[in-house]
């Protein structure tokens, strides 16, 4: 289709530096690499990357197959994004959970993206300076410091580099249209989706870029909208494809966030109140873009806003979006470059609230580019007119990064810890219940337990009904050994939540803690229900069916956690419920598998010996205890059964009096002087070893605290008799 005479991709008579575009691109990568480099020292921050990242048993553990069939097969945390996943399992592989190479990594992936930019800018438009400064606004406003410094916000930087590959590739089709260029476009998009569905605006932008720079239709003369919309109808029927995806996309992650509890219920934030920020949330991002000061992780949403302030909003969105229109036809730019920043910032203008923001920084990550390019775009045209002003063009986009990269310095600051991030948001933000929660929570994580129960307190006095307050309280509480208040915290967590799987497993806890099992087991399975994944759950949940001596359905419970990444605790479990179940078969084969995930499981080792003397294998045993206190010298089981054995076995081969003696001494040193174990072990090793003193002393010491009246007392007694009379204690051969 053929362009109009006005609709140029560049004003006329503004500079063209020399040098390839490559060269722009790779400056702006290494000064992004410069500017974020202070993230290489930053923690994790417990406000979403814990649940992504640190204690995420899937995450954790790296590349496994069933770490991969989960990131593939479930959305149970909020969506389904299995590529963000991978890439965070990549970093545990590289860097284990160090948070500084996590760090890097966004920051790598955040440079490589301004480089993509400016070169997908500079495919679409033709045009080095304004793609260059377009991509070095990008890479250095402030404003998305969020999406680079939170390690949980990897998937805005993934996402955005399939975006610009996207663009990058739709620049290569329409110069040379084919079903293998459109193909590679839709690939793109398919990515995108699988990091984060912000990307669902994506054939919009298509559409819009179709206008300008790409000119694939005329432009109108005058307002002939009808014109412009039907000559836009084939190029969407174009696009059919993705915008099939956009469908299915925008269906699955809307059931997946509201599955989760993520969608806030209209009782909290009513339609009406969700529209009225949306106009005040456009204006303040406007704002924020030209003056990005007092930055906070989340800005939270008031019950209304005042109706000056949604007025002044809608004003001025209407007032820059008539000026847009009415220059069209001469300046596409501004057009183009207002509708991207409006139009993809749809999925997360809170008309579905996910989450208790009114705005969000990293929510501009993509959409902030439309505004750049309005705004380069915009200049240029405005200096081609006074040619006398051209001179000032390249020192006055310097001062404005420089600014730019100072602003973004001055506020990554706050990102260094989670307390220094709710510390921030909690001094620049208003009754921000959600800061003063994590404030507390980061004091907690701190053993600051009484800090946070009063940030807490101060929490629930702005939103009583938070659900999640009450849950964080409860457990604060939990560890101030205050289990009544927690227990009416959690129950009242669950009465504004119910189905807060988190309450229901704590409390559950706690209720077993305290001897309550019958009364737990059915929070323990409500928590299950809630998350069937939740290995955590499932493990405490087959702890409190053994205590009740529901053995099997222990088992049964313990199995279906032995493909977790972490089955270790779950196999030591059934190596105990099968040996007592009689089913040493079954016991030695789960405590095989444990050894083969983790040889130096101090557990493993002392079962294996366990195991083994149960078999008559002695030698194994003795080689199985031996590692375990070459592990863990101070196991007081080991030491138990080695000082035992090596005294009293009733084999001579087996025997070592000299080597009892010493792990006795070591044995008696670690449980202390009145375990009556090992004091009657203790007895048999010196006397093994010849010191019948000794032994007759501490057989007595022995005898004194078990008392008279049992049945130990009378084989003590025996046994003190064998050392008085100069005897040392051997167990009678097994028949």
């Amino acid at each position: 289709m053929r362009a109009s005479k006005t609709s140029r991709t560049t004003p006329v008579g503004t500079p063209e530096p020399t040098g390839s575009i490559q060269w722009w691109a790779l400056a702006i990568a290494l000064g992004t690499l410069l500017l974020y480099l202070p993230v290489r020292q930053f923690q994790f921050v417990n406000y979403d990357d814990d649940v992504f990242v640190f204690t995420n048993e899937h995450v954790r553990e790296g590349f496994t197959w069933a770490g991969i069939r989960w990131a593939f097969g479930s959305a149970d945390i909020d969506y389904w994004r299995p590529l963000s996943w991978l890439s965070h399992m990549l970093d545990v592989e590289l860097f284990g959970l160090a948070p500084g190479g996590h760090h890097l990594t966004s920051m790598f992936i955040h440079a490589l993206k301004a480089a993509l930019l400016c070169l997908a800018l500079h495919a679409l438009t033709g045009r080095v300076l304004a793609s260059a400064l377009v991509a070095a606004l990008f890479a250095w406003h402030p404003l998305h410091i969020e999406s680079v410094a939170w390690v949980a916000e990897r998937k805005d930087v993934l996402c955005a580099s399939f975006w610009f590959l996207g663009l990058m590739a739709y620049a290569r089709h329409v110069k040379a249209p084919s079903r293998k260029r459109f193909a590679i476009v839709a690939l793109c998009f398919v990515l995108g989706l699988m990091t984060k569905p912000m990307i669902l605006t994506f054939p919009f932008l298509l559409l819009l870029l179709d206008i300008w720079p790409l000119r694939r239709v005329e432009l109108p003369v005058g307002a002939d909208w009808a014109s412009l919309l039907s000559k836009l109808v084939p190029l969407a029927w174009e696009k059919a494809l993705l915008f099939g995806m956009v469908v299915l996309a925008s269906a699955g992650t809307y059931v997946a966030q509201r599955s989760v509890g993520a969608v806030m219920a209209e009782e909290i934030h009513p339609l009406v109140a969700r529209l009225a920020n949306v106009p005040v949330a456009y204006a303040r991002y406007v704002g924020l873009t030209f003056w990005p000061v007092d930055l906070a992780v989340l800005h939270p949403l008031p019950p209304a806003w005042p109706a000056w302030q949604v007025g002044g909003a809608l004003t001025l969105l209407a007032a820059i979006s008539a000026c847009c229109v009415n220059r069209l036809g001469r300046e596409p730019w501004l057009f183009v470059g207002w509708c991207w920043f409006l139009g993809t910032l749809v999925p997360v203008i809170g008309v579905v609230q996910v989450g208790e923001q009114a705005l969000a920084n990293r929510y501009t990550y993509v959409p902030l580019i439309g505004l750049f390019v309005a705004l380069v775009w915009g200049l240029e045209g405005w200096l081609a007119r006074r040619p006398v002003a051209l001179r000032w063009y390249l020192p006055g986009a310097f001062v404005i990064l420089a600014l730019c990269a100072f602003g973004t310095r001055r506020e990554l600051r706050h990102w260094r810890t989670g307390m220094t991030l709710f510390e921030q948001a909690v001094r620049v933000t208003k009754d921000n219940f959600v800061a003063l929660t994590n404030l507390g929570n980061n004091l907690a994580r701190n053993g600051q337990h009484e800090r946070a129960i009063e940030l807490y307190r101060q929490s629930l006095r702005v939103r009583p009904s938070l659900g999640t307050t009450h849950y964080n309280l409860a457990i604060a509480l939990a560890e101030t050994r205050q289990p009544q208040a927690a227990e009416e915290h959690y129950r009242e967590a669950l009465r504004r939540q119910p189905n807060h799987a988190g309450a229901h497993h704590n409390l559950a806890n706690l209720l077993a803690e305290q001897g309550r099992i019958p009364e737990a087991l059915g929070h323990y399975t409500e928590s299950l229900r809630l998350q069937p994944g939740n290995g955590e759950v499932r493990f405490n949940y087959g702890m409190a069916l053994a205590d009740l001596g529901r053995r099997r359905d222990a088992i049964e419970q313990f199995e279906l956690l032995t493909d977790r990444p972490a089955a270790t605790r779950a196999r030591l479990q059934l190596v105990t419920l099968y040996g007592a179940e009689g089913q040493l078969d079954a016991a030695l084969k789960h405590n095989l598998a444990l050894l083969q995930h983790d040889p130096e499981s101090v557990h493993g080792q002392f079962n294996a010996g366990s195991l083994a003397s149960l078999h008559g294998d002695w030698p194994t045993a003795l080689r199985h205890w031996e590692e375990t206190l070459r592990l863990k010298p101070d196991f007081l089981p080991a030491l138990y059964r080695m000082t035992w054995t090596l005294a009293t076995h009733p084999q001579a081969t087996v025997r070592n009096p000299e080597r009892a003696w010493t792990i006795a001494q070591q044995a008696l040193q670690v449980a202390g002087p009145n375990n009556v174990e090992f004091l009657d072990a203790f007895a048999a090793a010196a006397a093994a070893a010849g010191k019948f003193d000794l032994a007759m002393t501490h057989a007595s010491r022995a005898l004194a605290a078990v008392g008279t009246n049992t049945a130990a007392s009378a084989e003590i007694r025996s046994r003190l008799a064998l050392y008085a009379s100069g005897k040392p204690f051997v167990e009678p051969p097994v028949k």
